[in-house]
């Protein structure tokens, strides 16, 4: 896998919306210690971070709080 396909899997690596085998060869990449795809992660990170904090907070259903 090379660096721009790898940085294309990111985002959904961030979100869990990778398919096993995919998680697994950005894993594996990953730890091989790769700096510049490391920082991708970081800044793909700190992007999913800060739209999950600009989204206004609404009050769970009973239902869900039921749980």
């Amino acid at each position: 896998m090379n660096h721009d396909e790898l940085n294309e899997l990111l985002y959904p690596y961030v979100f869990g919306g990778l398919t096993e085998e995919e998680r697994l060869a950005v894993d594996n990449h990953l730890y091989s210690g790769c700096e510049r795809c490391l920082q991708n992660l970081r800044e793909h990170s700190e992007t999913a971070v800060r739209l999950a904090q600009s989204l206004p907070r609404v009050e769970a259903p009973s239902h869900i709080k039921d749980y």
